[in-house]
């Protein structure tokens, strides 16, 4: 038979229950740092070395962990940017004329013309892309470059 502080029962974390400490409380606030964000650190401080580090940032990036937590981060953004701009894109799309096409009318009096408010069809002027709101995707499909192109943001 055992005696003494060895005697007590072990508790469930297999540790006798007598004079044990308890485990210290996490603090506040925890500051913690990525692995891809050590990797650039340590290549910017060590520019030598650097050529080394890129190569090892490659390698984890290219971990299949790391790709499904990059695919569902992209993933979780692509959805609340749907969220976020969806009824805003369908509102505006809704203010323009069915008539509006990708090319015609082209001044602002052959805008108010098929149904736009002289905001409305200054807007489209400023901003052609608007004009891409209401056309279909048969539409886009057939058109031609030429004419998407000054339709484009870029453009």
């Amino acid at each position: 038979m055992v005696t003494g502080a060895s005697a007590t029962p072990p508790n469930k974390g297999g540790r006798p229950a007598g004079n044990v400490r308890a485990p210290p409380e996490p603090p506040d606030y925890v500051a913690t740092m990525r692995m891809e964000d050590m990797l650039r650190e340590a290549a910017a401080a060590a520019p030598a070395e650097a050529a080394e580090f890129q190569a090892v940032l490659a390698k984890y990036e290219g971990h299949p962990g790391v790709q499904r937590k990059l695919a569902q981060e992209e993933a979780g953004a692509r959805q609340r940017n749907l969220e976020l701009n969806r009824p805003a894109y369908f509102e505006l799309r809704s203010r323009i004329p069915d008539k509006v096409g990708l090319v015609e009318p082209k001044d602002q009096k052959g805008l108010e013309k098929v149904g736009c408010s002289p905001e409305l069809a200054r807007a489209i002027l400023d901003r052609p892309a608007l004009r891409m709101l209401r056309a279909t995707r048969a539409q886009l499909d057939i058109a031609k470059a030429a004419v998407l192109k000054p339709l484009q943001i870029d453009g």
